[in-house]
């Protein structure tokens, strides 16, 4: 009994439709809603990657990021269709990165192991990266982590080259040195990249 009374005074409420607007109201459809899903169809057709350029170089906008004014990296495309795996993807945009034309050099850097479980991806880089100076050195870790958290579902990295923390390369001293198994956050990253 009570149940039927329950069931009369919701349909009553909603019936009086309390609150609308005199605008003409959206049909509502009895099909069953669904959450959306990260569907291919909805995604840009490219693969976002980072590069580094010298200011010498390129006009930096607004988009970009500026380092002691004068090394810029730049969002860039690799305009080939999203396969939906995180590792594919990732793997071509890293790929793209290394091979393109960058203020640093890249000799036989190869990426040996990338995997992604859940939501850390695990990059292994083997080579060298040659640069004038250890400022441009200092930026590539930010344009590898760029590029990876391009990747929604990314949210923690480790990269490592040859079996270092890729954050060593370029630092100043021994100190600022990180171990070969740190963790960067999405957040703490984007958080630290908006101070500098």
């Amino acid at each position: 009994m009570r149940l039927s009374l329950l069931l009369l005074i919701i349909v009553s409420l909603s019936a009086c439709n309390l609150g609308s607007s005199p605008e003409p109201t959206e049909q509502v459809s009895d099909a069953p809603t669904t959450t959306p899903s990260l569907d291919l169809a909805d995604q840009e057709a490219i693969i976002p990657y980072w590069q580094s350029f010298g200011i010498d170089a390129i006009t930096p906008t607004e988009d970009d990021y500026v380092f002691i004014e004068q090394l810029v990296l730049r969002r860039m495309t690799l305009e080939a269709d999203p396969s939906g795996d995180v590792s594919s993807d990732l793997q071509s945009a890293l790929g793209t990165l290394i091979g393109a034309d960058n203020i640093w050099q890249a000799n036989e850097l190869y990426i040996d192991v990338l995997t992604v479980e859940g939501d850390l991806a695990t990059v292994a880089l083997t080579g060298e990266v040659q640069a004038v100076g250890g400022a441009i050195l200092s930026i590539v870790p930010t344009q590898f982590f760029l590029t990876i958290f391009e990747q929604v579902t990314i949210n923690r990295a480790i990269v490592t080259l040859n079996g270092e923390a890729l954050y060593n390369i370029g630092i100043a001293n021994d100190t600022q040195a990180r171990p070969a198994d740190f963790v960067t956050t999405r957040e703490a990253f984007f958080s630290d990249l908006s101070q500098d």
